[in-house]
């Protein structure tokens, strides 16, 4: 398209995943820093991340060392994390890592899963289980009510599958 294409000229690269997927905002990387593009092309939080998720509601950044959620309006919305996955399940969770474990934020970055897991695996599009180890223990986590049963003693657990 004429104005990808121009915007392509004007910026380091610009991720035209965000288009195809129908993104809030675009990102675009300009020296060696990513920021966000509103539909019309215009900068509407400039280039200063090292890391940045696509924007659909909110968003995943980072600055090479830590990272954090913000809203629609850029504002930083949680604490900092080790890591912090791209939201899944819909965009509606995400999986964050603090002080080397695992937990589950949802979208308005409420930590609804503690940080206490060695390993949470994807969580689902669709369904709403996920799976999850802690010291040699596994467990399923229901992202409907947020409950945790544990299945038993396993080093490891796949993500669970339905079919």
């Amino acid at each position: 398209d004429e104005k990808e294409n121009y915007l392509s000229n004007i910026y380091d690269e610009i991720e035209e995943e965000d288009i195809e997927e129908d993104c809030d905002y675009i990102r675009f990387s300009e020296n060696d820093k990513w920021g966000y593009l509103d539909l019309t092309g215009d900068v509407y939080i400039p280039a200063k991340y090292s890391t940045a998720s696509p924007y659909s509601v909110v968003a995943v950044v980072g600055d090479g060392k830590k990272k954090w959620i913000i809203n629609e309006k850029g504002k930083q919305i949680s604490k900092t994390f080790e890591d912090i996955h791209e939201y899944e399940h819909q965009g509606f969770f995400a999986r964050v890592k603090n002080k080397g474990k695992w937990g589950i934020v949802d979208r308005d970055a409420n930590v609804v899963i503690d940080c206490e897991f060695d390993k949470i695996n994807n969580l689902p599009y669709i369904y709403t289980l996920t799976s999850a180890v802690k010291a040699g223990t596994a467990y399923i986590i229901s992202l409907n009510d947020t409950t945790i049963r544990e299945v038993g003693k396993y080093s490891d657990i796949q993500a669970v599958c339905f079919g």
